[in-house]
């Protein structure tokens, strides 16, 4: 379902204020979501050219989806362990060395894990071996009341029917909160199939590779119904932030795209800077004009905690405001999210029916699926945000797709997959 995506915009990198980088360092290297299945899907595929008949797979943080990655860690089911490792390491043409039974080394620089296992315990150490050591623990001890502890599977299906659980897929194994809702049969998560629209799109009005057309065109061809244009508002001139005078022209570009296109509904918004004491970037007569609001952090971001967060619940209480943008502005690996009391923000954002963003660029990835649950049990509304600023990066869809589900977010809770009428009344405050 991932795919490697483009990196953060040159223009995002110019935000004044920013935080310094993250600090401190982790004590391993690194790697975003797309750089590290970059790197370890050849490893894969050369193990599977080399051992025919035996499976191989990605286990661990990877398998997992976390945003962050500092291995590959690769199972490979053998009745010959020995043997097997012989051929991996020789395949891999890599400083791989025997650790606990395990190859471990590096590959072009990305440290790889191989562990060879028995097939009839496949399922187990596929699952025990993917994690986490929370989720793994909790269906442990439901296999144990049952009788279960010591008992091989073959399959991860098995184990997981053995649990009493439907289904746990990879990337929710984070918390135990995922084996108590399945158990009760209520995981609900969104599907990739539940997305009917595009919001947060950038194009060549602001800082974007690719013009209106081009946009609407490529995101259609993903089977968005609604799309929501978000440039960049004037305060942002490293953007090529629009004036009050062209914000007007591009509107009426878009309405004659409407006329042209009736199958698909495109939305004229803005992703307007907060500005330092929580007011907007254009005064009310202009956003009256928008459809909607995208309202976002691009400038002043090292203010202190109180601040930040009364700036930001101020923005939230304009009308026009319909979403609030990569909450933390955080760019990982790279900027620290800025100093925000994000309970009260949610709390903020559930009261002013105002949703909050889960950005799907693989850079941001914000708001961190680790405060999903508080989302939830709020019941802030959120938007899944593309963020594009160019044709190919519409297709991150699928990485805000998979860390919503890693949240444990239902479709319901998620605008994009709303009927496109019901969409664009709530966005108009219809």
């Amino acid at each position: 379902m991932l795919r490697k995506a483009g990196r953060i915009q040159q223009s995002e990198r110019a935000e004044r204020g920013a935080p310094a980088a993250t600090a401190p360092a982790p004590e391993r290297a690194q790697w975003l979501l797309p750089d590290a299945l970059a790197l370890a899907r050849p490893v894969v595929s050369a193990l599977q050219g080399a051992l025919p008949g035996r499976l191989v797979g990605l286990v661990g943080e990877l398998r997992r989806g976390r945003e962050l990655v500092s291995q590959a860690d690769v199972l490979v089911a053998s009745s010959d362990p020995e043997a097997t490792r012989e051929i991996a390491a020789r395949m891999l043409r890599a400083d791989l060395r025997v650790a606990d039974g395990d190859l471990e080394g590096e590959v072009d620089g990305f440290p790889v894990s191989v562990v060879v296992v028995s097939p009839i315990d496949l399922g187990g150490q596929s699952f025990r071996r993917t994690g986490s050591p929370e989720v793994v623990l909790a269906v442990d001890v439901r296999l144990a009341e049952r009788g279960l502890a010591r008992m091989p599977f073959a399959s991860e299906r098995a184990l997981l029917t053995a649990a009493g659980l439907a289904d746990l897929p990879p990337e929710c194994r984070e918390r135990a909160e995922a084996v108590n809702l399945a158990s009760d049969g209520q995981l609900e998560l969104i599907r990739r199939a539940d997305v009917t629209a595009w919001l947060h799109v950038h194009t060549t009005w602001s800082d974007g590779a690719h013009d209106l057309e081009a946009m609407v065109r490529a995101a259609r061809k993903l089977g968005a119904r609604v799309i929501g244009i978000s440039d960049h508002s004037r305060s942002a001139v490293y953007a090529r932030g629009l004036t009050a005078a062209r914000l007007k022209e591009q509107g009426k570009a878009i309405a004659a795209l409407n006329a042209k296109n009736p199958d698909v509904k495109v939305l004229h918004g803005v992703e307007c800077d907060i500005l330092a004491d929580g007011t907007l970037d254009y005064p009310p007569d202009v956003l009256d004009r928008l459809d909607f609001v995208v309202a976002s952090i691009h400038s002043d971001m090292s203010q202190p905690r109180a601040t930040m967060t009364a700036r930001v619940i101020r923005a939230l209480k304009h009308p026009k405001v319909r979403i609030l943008a990569h909450p933390t502005s955080r760019v990982l690996l790279s900027r620290r999210g800025v100093a925000l009391d994000l309970d009260t923000v949610l709390a903020a954002a559930a009261a002013d029916d105002v949703a909050v963003e889960v950005n799907a660029n693989p850079a941001r990835l914000d708001l961190d699926w680790r405060h999903h649950a508080q989302a939830r049990r709020l019941g802030v509304k959120l938007a899944l945000g593309v963020d594009a600023h160019d044709a190919n990066a519409l297709a991150d869809v699928d990485y805000g797709v998979h860390i919503l589900r890693k949240g444990l977010v239902p479709a319901g809770q998620v605008i994009n997959t709303w009927e496109p009428e019901r969409l664009v009344r709530w966005l108009r405050r219809g």
